[in-house]
């Protein structure tokens, strides 16, 4: 009854669409090796474990779950950089100051709701900068990000860059009587719920119009940093950010870099820049990644870490 077609989630490759796929990934790894990367891959199985607690901890029902001879439970790899941490904590747990490069190409597998339009299986290609300190790392990466996506899509690409602790400058702003709604409305980008909650909220007195105005910008530039600044103060995050778009102005990227003031990334081990990469006619981000430096805390090692990985499915569809 199922001898003749795919897995629900997952497709066949042929003719055009392969060879796209193929062409993004060879741009990409000709750009991560020529930057200093080294290429690894992680097995397509891991066990359940390394997924189960921690930083970038899932629930089970995302994942697809089989066993081993022996009983264990193991799971198809629903993220890299999680194995490829587990990868670094086993071979590479001595490297004192030195910044590890790495760099992957390899399916992950995420179960995905009835009415999701995402596939089960998604192709990526990226890249992993560990070990480097954090302003340094953040404009290797950013710039690579940005190189990434000009390799793949010309000059017709955003990367948006927002930081995990702006977001969290932001909620601060809120009563604990709605701060919890208007987390939820964003990570769920409902946004027109989270401006509803955050005027009923006893700061909006004060604090209305920027409310307005931060609810309703998509993306930004200097000029939004401003805007927040006008209410935050020079925040860390802030110095942070318009340090970035002056790394990406020198490296002639200004037009394709915009401030992301709300971003949201679906896995919890953020902790500075969130990267998202897009182009016309993806429906979504093409490139995601950003700073996680408390990841490797899971293997009781100081490792400062950022990273991206390119969606090859969504690059290909844009190739051809």
């Amino acid at each position: 009854m199922y001898d003749r077609i795919s897995p629900e989630g997952t497709r066949d490759y042929i003719y055009e669409e392969l060879e796209a796929c193929n062409q993004a990934a060879e741009r990409l790894r000709g750009l991560f090796a020529k930057s200093g990367f080294t290429e690894v891959k992680t097995p397509s199985l891991e066990f359940f474990d390394v997924f189960a607690s921690g930083k970038g901890k899932l629930a089970q029902n995302e994942m697809y779950t089989v066993t081993d001879g022996h009983g264990r439970l193991l799971v198809m790899r629903p993220d890299s950089v999680k194995p490829v941490a587990r990868l670094v904590a086993s071979r590479f747990s001595d490297l004192g100051e030195t910044p590890l490069r790495l760099f992957y190409e390899q399916p992950v597998f995420r179960r995905r709701a009835k009415l999701s339009k995402q596939s089960d299986e998604i192709y990526q290609c990226g890249a992993e900068l560990i070990n480097s300190g954090n302003a340094k790392g953040d404009r290797e990466i950013v710039l690579l990000a940005l190189k990434s996506m000009s390799k793949l899509f010309g000059n017709g690409f955003v990367l948006s860059v927002g930081h995990s602790e702006l977001l969290n400058d932001i909620f601060k702003l809120f009563s604990d009587k709605y701060r919890g709604e208007i987390k939820t409305a964003v990570g769920d980008s409902r946004i027109a719920d989270a401006l509803a909650y955050a005027l009923k909220d006893e700061s909006a007195a004060k604090n209305g119009e920027f409310y307005k105005f931060l609810f309703s910008l998509k993306s930004g530039t200097i000029e939004a940093l401003d805007a927040v600044k006008s209410v935050l103060g020079e925040t860390r995050a802030i110095k942070k950010l318009t340090a970035l778009l002056d790394v990406a102005e020198k490296a002639r990227f200004k037009d394709n870099v915009a401030i992301d003031l709300l971003s949201v990334n679906k896995y919890d081990y953020y902790t500075g820049i969130i990267l998202k990469g897009y182009v016309d006619g993806a429906g979504g981000a093409v490139l995601s990644g950003g700073r996680y430096d408390t990841l490797y805390q899971d293997y009781n090692l100081p490792y400062s870490a950022a990273g991206f990985a390119v969606n090859l499915n969504a690059a290909a569809k844009n190739l051809i």
